[in-house]
């Protein structure tokens, strides 16, 4: 990619507030109509027992009808013609729908028709029931839960990536590889399915279908060559080099389908073959280029401030590939169309963390804001996710498993029931799964962290009876700055500067001189200070404070994060005790030092003395 200098970068940020302008606009068009569908068009239709849905090729249709609605003769997939006297053409929209069924009263009159058959008339009963704590007829869940999941899962995603667009270019607006990320997000905040409302202004279908698809096409493939030059825009590796030209193939095809293509409603057989084409491309560039970063990874060196970067994304990429499993699974199986609101939720919830991870994770590694909490993120991601899959599993298995019981010995089903049991079961095994889950994750992915923890107070426990106070605290030190990344570190015995790492003594002296020692147990922390943010007081119960341990900033500007803070408060007493001990031992030294000194001045005056009067009696006898 071509650097961001001058006129270059004038043109370049032009056309990206032009692009996610358009983008802007065709997301709030699509939040306000998905708004107005899941909080009003669906509880109207939901009043009296019935959803609908509109065809590609215009209409509406019921999507699901209840018990009720079925008594009264409705069926699902019924389309409707009138409602109330009122016909409905092709054009007709779910929000004619539902303004009508909102104004009906006490009942309303649909004339509808199964597939070409002759039409009906049928009549539903308002429902006196609030409609809101109802189960959705569709997932099972309560319709104000199912409403908000819907809509966050369809709105939050195109906000999140327009948010992550702007920040990136505001923040990092002549990084090339920030940049091309940040063109990426903003097309691919172009919900394809999301510009329907446009055709209820009787807009031609190339803009309603053709062109947002088109767009949004162009923004996975720029998100593909944008993963090839992570970090910096640059193509280092022939893999790398390889993704430019796929995705740019897929694109192409991509276009000609929008420009060539007679009509986007009835599209000709060959329009399947191009867009399977187009889609091989895209994914296996995306495939290529996040396989070379992963092998760029893990050949950086350890604290390379590119490997956190990569750290970030790869977190990304990873909690996204167990959200997609978690809601392939429940698609797949069915299971979130059974009524069974627990796993509709699970699916939507796993559904929006699949769309929201990777350019919150992009964000944050090339804003390079907090890149050392990687592996705390790491962490828990990893603990909540196989505990996530476990419970789901545990849940399904103990469900169906109840279900089989019951219809083999109670000669009945027993659903609701079966239900419950299976979700009380994964809710007893949550504390233990969570427990293991996480303390593997911190083994395999915090080890200097835990190393820190358990290793430091060994250490000292074994140097301290030998080592000296300038030893230990030398040792201290080092361990501490490695377990939680401190870009400096000093250590303050009594009121004396005895060690510091990384940084200056005169700077360190300098700064002690303003710095007033605050009381109390807890860690002294100034994250505005550039120096010395983190001040850790040695303290002990038995034994009060002994001193400090200053610590500076990570490498990458950021304050400690709440693990690392734990793991300094945990260490604190032990150092503590270990320096207490140096010094007792150090002070009985010196004492031992000071009387044998004294001991032998005196011996040396005695032998002096004897010498002399020895001397004298010889002169005398002479």
């Amino acid at each position: 990619m071509p650097p961001l200098e001058r006129k270059r970068a004038s043109v370049v940020g032009g056309l990206f507030i032009l692009l996610t302008t358009l983008a802007l606009l065709l997301t709030i068009g699509g939040t306000i109509f998905n708004a107005i569908d899941q909080f009003r068009n669906i509880p109207d239709d939901g009043a009296y027992g019935f959803r609908t849905g509109t065809t590609e090729t215009g209409g509406n249709m019921i999507a699901f009808a209840s018990s009720s609605a079925k008594r009264e003769g409705l069926k699902d997939q019924d389309r409707i013609e009138d409602i109330n006297g009122h016909p409905l053409s092709s054009a007709s929209t779910e929000d004619d729908v539902g303004a009508l069924a909102q104004q009906s009263g006490s009942e309303v009159r649909l004339l509808v028709r199964s597939g070409n058959g002759p039409l009906r008339q049928v009549t539903l009963q308002h429902i006196p029931r609030s409609v809101w704590t109802s189960a959705n007829l569709l997932d099972g869940m309560p319709v104000w839960l199912s409403a908000i999941l819907n809509f966050l899962t369809h709105a939050a995603a195109s906000w999140v990536l327009l948010a992550a667009a702007l920040l990136l270019f505001l923040r990092r607006g002549h990084d090339r590889g920030a940049m091309a990320f940040a063109f990426a997000f903003s097309l691919m905040a172009i919900d394809p399915g999301g510009a329907f409302w446009l055709s209820y202004y009787h807009l031609p279908s190339v803009f309603v279908f053709l062109l947002p698809f088109a767009l949004y096409a162009t923004g996975v493939s720029l998100f593909g060559v944008a993963v090839a030059g992570f970090p910096d825009g640059l193509f280092r590796t022939l893999p790398t080099r390889l993704v430019p030209v796929l995705a740019g193939l897929g694109l192409a095809v991509d276009w000609i389908v929008v420009f060539v293509q007679p009509s986007p409603i009835t599209p000709p057989a060959w329009v399947a073959t191009a867009l399977a084409i187009s889609s091989a491309c895209t994914a296996s560039s995306i495939f290529v280029a996040f396989v070379a970063q992963l092998i760029r990874y893990l050949r950086a060196p350890l604290e390379n401030l590119e490997r956190q970067q990569f750290k970030w994304v790869i977190l990304s990429f990873a909690i996204a590939a167990i959200a997609m499993v978690v809601a392939q699974t429940i698609y797949r199986s069915g299971a979130a169309n059974l009524h069974s609101g627990v796993l509709s939720a699970t699916f939507l919830l796993a559904a929006l963390v699949l769309q929201l991870a990777p350019p919150i994770g992009v964000l944050v590694s090339l804003v390079r804001y907090r890149l050392y909490d990687a592996e705390a993120a790491i962490t828990r991601s990893v603990a909540y996710g196989a505990l996530t899959l476990a419970l789901l599993a545990i849940f399904a298995g103990s469900e169906r498993m109840l279900e089989l019981v019951g219809e083999e010995y109670l000669g009945h089903s027993v659903g609701l029931l079966a239900g419950g049991l299976g979700a009380g079961i994964a809710a007893v095994m949550i504390a233990p799964i969570h427990k293991r889950a996480s303390n593997w994750a911190e083994r395999r992915f915090q080890k200097d962290l835990l190393e820190l923890r358990r290793g430091l107070p060994l250490l000292i426990a074994d140097i301290r009876e030998t080592a000296s106070v300038e030893e230990l605290a030398d040792a201290v030190l080092t361990r501490v700055m490695m377990g939680v990344r401190a870009a400096h570190g000093a250590m303050v015995i009594g009121d004396m500067l005895l060690q510091t790492r990384h940084v200056a003594h005169s700077t360190a002296a300098a700064w002690m001189r303003k710095w007033t020692p605050a009381g109390g147990e807890n860690l002294d922390c100034a994250k505005e200070d550039p120096i010395f943010p983190m001040r850790v007081p040695l303290r002990s119960d038995a034994i009060g404070r002994v001193g400090w341990l200053l610590l500076g900033p990570r490498p990458d500007g950021s304050f400690y994060g709440k693990d690392e803070r734990e793991a300094l408060l945990e260490i604190a007493a032990p150092v503590a005790r270990a320096i207490a001990v140096a010094q007792q031992r150090q002070a009985r030294r010196d004492e031992q030092k000071a009387v044998t000194t004294t001991f032998a001045r005196r011996l040396t005056l005695i032998e002096e003395e004897l010498a002399r009067l020895v001397g004298s009696t010889r002169a005398s006898t002479t």
